[in-house]
């Protein structure tokens, strides 16, 4: 497996992974209709989605073989979306992605935001994520997210007397 920065051959590619393990993973998170309208916004024949995809400066995947196995958006310390083929998770993708997109982050930023699907919280407490509220919805999506930060601030100040 190779990660590597999203390239624009890779768009509509990324864009139908997100949408596939969205309606796998995710579904129960929403009604049917916000479900739907959410993967809609990956319908990237429209411009305004394409603009939206393409937004976040820090976009990775993960290829395997030449298929695209997971996808990574971000951009600053705010991670936007981290998907990984259900064929392929639980085998360290989405930890390597996110490690990658951690390392750049830390640069600039103490501290990495994040608003996790329900699905994907486990997986964020296990990188060291703790949640800030509770469960949110989004403003013109009734879809459920869990608003999570993780601090990088100890390990960088630790570095500093290394």
């Amino acid at each position: 497996m190779k990660i590597r920065k999203m390239q624009q051959k890779d768009y509509e590619k990324s864009a139908k992974l997100i949408k596939k393990v969205y309606l796998i993973n995710n579904k129960h998170e929403g009604t049917k209709k916000a479900t739907q309208m959410y993967v809609d916004r990956f319908d990237l024949t429209k411009k305004r989605n394409l603009a939206m995809f393409i937004r976040p400066t820090f976009k990775l995947v993960a290829e395997e073989n030449g298929q695209i196995i997971g996808v990574l958006r971000g951009h600053g310390n705010k991670l936007g979306s981290l998907f990984v083929d259900p064929k392929h998770q639980r085998k360290g993708v989405a930890t390597k992605l996110y490690k990658t997109f951690e390392k750049n982050a830390r640069k600039y930023n103490t501290s990495i935001y994040i608003k996790s699907s329900l699905f994907a919280i486990p997986f964020y407490k296990r990188l060291g994520f703790k949640k800030t509220t509770g469960i949110r919805s989004w403003k013109n999506l009734p879809v459920k997210f869990q608003p999570m930060k993780k601090l990088l601030w100890f390990q960088i100040s630790s570095q500093l007397f290394t």
